[in-house]
């Protein structure tokens, strides 16, 4: 059996049927790792279709190729977990079949004693080496444009996840595997495909242009999110230059923390800026408290509880900060009267009738059976209280907002 020729192909398979197996192995990986997965899968599925195709297993290629447009870390294929598993284990035996079948196997002695052979002494033909060529004009022109065009998709996804605010190293996650390994594994398969000169250095080529592009969209989301920044700290800065300084140098004065800081200049920013600008900000806060995350009960509790200091992931740091200059922006363009004691009347009224409504029982008015409300009872409390306000009108959410605030 000839290992040399089979090395490549076995190596392929056998990371490929690893990656698979402790995909299924364990629950939770994070989101690299399934990147990783996705392009090695891939990779060892297309060179095991090419060699298929080349071997004429016609079967073999359309389950190999279909394989790899599945896994690949282009275009993603969103599955559940459940469908992936038996899909991995599908495709284990598919990679162990693939390894066996597309070997490439010891070739028979000939046999000069046979009465069968016509010619028993003529001499053995040396195997023909496979020829390479370099790239005609049009395939390298058609190869160029549909590298620069995965190079613009991996920027712009880059550069997305910077401005969205995403950490480096989860946006790193999200791309390098397409960008870097996905590509280089793609080069190299059409470049031997095609049988062009220099595979290897086609695929270190895509490689390094994905890790040129990965670096430069990064430079830019980072700059475009520092200048967005800073338009955020010169809209708090019109309506409050001292928070806007204690911001920038990241600390409180005085012995005040600068939470506590950023809570009282909110109270006097959502007393004069303009209702939609206030029901904006705090729709926009509700969404932020209310997402999808393992955070989100936690921050829920503490919103039900009065606090303001949430535990925020990048993008939702960022979020917050988007919907904090807003309404700084509003209240220094539009700065609106001081409430009025009618005002404040009114607002009193419907806040009492909407506890009325979520709290039928006066458990709120009750300490000891306030305490002895679960996480999840609390935090279901709070959503029905926001969802409460976001049925008033403009103007009584603003101002049950602002009752809410001063308390």
């Amino acid at each position: 059996m000839k290992l040399k020729r089979n090395a490549f192909l076995w190596l392929l398979t056998g990371f490929g049927i690893a990656a698979l197996a402790l995909a299924i192995a364990e629950e939770r990986h994070p989101s690299g790792f399934f990147v990783a997965v996705r392009a090695v899968v891939c990779f060892a599925s297309a060179y095991a279709g090419v060699k298929a195709y080349r071997a004429k297993k016609e079967v073999l290629t359309w389950l190999l190729g279909a394989n790899a447009a599945l896994y690949n870390p282009f275009v993603l294929v969103h599955l559940t977990r459940e469908i992936w598993n038996i899909v991995a284990l599908a495709d284990m035996a598919l990679l162990v079949v693939a390894g066996i079948v597309l070997r490439v196997r010891e070739e028979r002695p000939a046999h000069f004693n046979e009465p069968s052979s016509v010619t028993p002494n003529k001499p053995a033909v040396p195997a023909k080496e496979m020829e390479y060529r370099s790239p005609s004009r049009t395939e390298l022109a058609i190869w160029l444009a549909l590298l620069l065009l995965i190079l613009v998709g991996v920027f712009l996804s880059q550069y997305d996840a910077y401005v969205e605010g995403v950490t480096q190293t989860s946006a790193q996650n999200r791309n390098v595997g397409s960008a870097t390994i996905g590509l280089a594994f793609w080069t190299y398969i059409i470049a031997r495909a095609k049988r062009w000169r220099r595979p290897g250095r086609l695929a270190l080529g895509g490689f390094v242009a994905g890790l040129v592009t990965l670096f430069v969209a990064s430079t830019a989301g980072g700059y475009t999110k520092g200048s967005e920044m800073r338009e955020i700290l010169a809209s708090i800065e019109r309506f409050d230059p001292e928070l806007a300084s204690k911001l920038t140098a990241g600390k409180g004065a005085g012995g005040i923390p600068l939470s506590i800081m950023m809570s009282s200049s909110l109270s006097r920013v959502i007393e004069q800026a303009p209702d939609n600008a206030v029901v904006a900000f705090m729709t926009e806060r509700f969404a932020i408290i209310e997402s999808n995350t393992p955070a989100s009960l936690e921050r829920c509790v503490t919103a039900f509880n009065g606090g303001g200091d949430f535990h925020l992931n990048d993008q939702e740091q960022l979020r917050m900060m988007r919907a904090i200059g807003n309404l700084y922006s509003a209240a220094a363009n539009t700065r609106r009267p001081n409430t009025v004691e009618a005002e404040r009347l009114a607002a009193v009224a419907s806040l009492t009738a909407i506890y009325k409504k979520i709290d039928p029982d006066g458990i709120l008015d009750d300490g000891e059976k306030r305490g002895s409300l679960s996480k999840q009872q609390q935090c279901s409390m709070y959503i029905r209280l926001m969802h409460e306000l976001q049925s008033l009108s403009l103007k009584e959410g603003a101002g049950v907002i602002r009752l809410m605030m001063a308390i």
